[in-house]
């Protein structure tokens, strides 16, 4: 009898073999909140401001938004005020209706109940006052930015209770990328000061509930891996190959899942040949499922600019994934 993708999930999630390898994304099956509303603007192109009146944009060709921020609008101007300038967005008495229903409609044999909460603790820092002054203010004035990202941190636990008074979340997507392809934006001791311990909280109110904590970083994290697992993430989303993920594996098993390996940008091109295309979605699968605990995709999500090779990658991952599950249970992990 087949699994349903849920419980071929789990067997990945436990490091076992599964019925065939695959994204854990489409397992998920994502319930938004009403508080996710002071995120959104307008798909328009168009400059707005958001509900933390944060200057964003949605270019109409973009799959989302982006912070468009200057000296002119930024919200905090001066670190060390950023009580006078921060007002955070409504938690409580909000309408959870719409959330309800989608909730509802989940067949939670085939899915988990998920959703996302976004713009984690640097991001939301860098939103609130662009890179420049985030980055100095992370060295110059630590006391401020302690005080900011402690209330932060206190605003997303108040969020993650309100979400447990309405829905039994079993999965949570949180945002927050820590990197480019190259390196950490922080270097990892700062990191570690700053983030690591208001994230291990965060953690801690997930699995407090018995919600999976996924931490979606699409970039350059493998020097804190380890400290995911001392934080609690189960899943790491966004498992770049610009990152050393077989040393990732060997260091972390089988304490961390991942779901990623595919080099999309690297495929996303004009051009590119269909064996091009395949070759790359096998060695992801190839590289890195053999060591268990692996979720092959692309890291980036459903995000392809070329229609063409999207179809391609998407009819070899759904192809070679089975095929690579039937050598495993064979025992040809070669």
């Amino acid at each position: 009898m087949a699994l349903t993708p849920r419980e071929n999930a789990e067997l990945v999630i436990h490091g076992e073999i599964p019925e065939y390898y695959g994204d854990l994304m489409p397992v998920m099956a994502m319930v938004l909140d009403p508080i996710i509303k002071c995120e959104m603007i307008p798909h328009d192109g168009q400059l707005h401001q958001d509900g933390w009146g944060v200057t964003k944009k949605w270019p109409l060709s973009d799959a989302g938004m982006c912070p468009i921020i200057t000296d002119e609008n930024k919200v905090i101007k001066d670190i060390c005020d950023w009580e006078d300038y921060v007002k955070f967005p409504q938690v409580h008495g909000l309408d959870w209706t719409n959330t309800i229903d989608m909730y509802k409609k989940v067949n939670t044999k085939e899915q988990y109940v998920g959703t996302i909460m976004s713009t984690g603790l640097f991001e939301r820092s860098h939103y609130m006052m662009g890179f420049e002054d985030a980055l100095c203010n992370y060295l110059e004035e630590p006391e401020a930015m302690h005080d900011f990202l402690r209330a932060v941190c206190d605003w997303k636990l108040e969020c993650i209770d309100e979400w447990h008074e309405h829905v039994p979340l079993e999965m949570v997507m949180y945002h927050d990328d820590w990197a480019n392809k190259k390196a950490m934006f922080l270097a990892p001791e700062i990191w570690r000061e700053f983030i690591k311990p208001l994230q291990q909280e965060i953690s801690d109110r997930f699995h407090d509930y018995g919600i999976y904590y996924m931490h979606h970083s699409d970039c350059k994290c493998d020097a804190v891996a380890q400290d995911m697992v001392d934080i609690g993430v189960d899943m790491w989303q966004g498992a770049l190959p610009q990152n050393d993920l077989v040393k990732v594996q060997k260091e972390t098993h089988p304490q961390l899942c991942m779901i990623g390996g595919l080099d999309g940008a690297k495929i996303d091109v004009a051009g590119i040949t269909e064996e091009e295309i395949r070759a790359e979605v096998r060695r992801s699968f190839d590289d890195y499922c053999k060591n268990g605990y692996f979720f092959p995709s692309n890291p980036f999500g459903l995000v392809f600019e070329h229609q063409n090779v999207f179809d391609i990658a998407m009819d070899e991952h759904i192809k070679y994934g089975r095929i690579l599950a039937e050598r495993h249970r064979a025992g040809d992990f070669d």
